[in-house]
């Protein structure tokens, strides 16, 4: 299985990355970074921080389960996805550990922003 990191813009105009899986799930998503450097740093604190269970906050909540990754700083890096048990949670975050340090980084941006301009607003290239 391979994985990236894809960039996007967010909602506010900043930038986000995702990490992915070859099977297009989400594993983590980044808060907003004001800056395109900025969110290339977080993707390389993420690889530096993510193979190290220290680095892990568990997180329960009703019907669902997830994490998120921290930098040494305490900052949240990235959330990771809402699983159903603990156990999915757990298999998540072992994904995340084997390809966070591996995974290729695509700007997906210029996509984004030519579908934009003719009109697309789903990823799926529907009206």
């Amino acid at each position: 299985m391979k994985a990236s990191y894809e960039l996007h813009r967010a909602a506010d105009n900043g930038w986000i990355f995702q990490l992915k899986t070859g099977n297009n799930q989400v594993l983590l998503q980044s808060d907003s970074y004001r800056t395109l450097g900025g969110c290339l740093n977080g993707i390389e604190s993420c690889r530096e921080h993510s193979p190290y269970d220290r680095f892990y906050g568990r997180i329960e909540r009703s019907l669902h389960f997830t994490f998120h990754v921290k930098a040494s700083n305490n900052r949240v890096i990235g959330l990771g996805c809402a699983s159903r048990s603990a156990d999915e949670r757990e298999n998540a975050i072992g994904l995340v550990k084997r390809y966070a340090q591996i995974a290729q980084i695509i700007d997906c941006t210029k996509k984004e922003l030519t579908r934009i301009r003719q009109g697309y607003y789903e990823k799926d290239d529907q009206t």
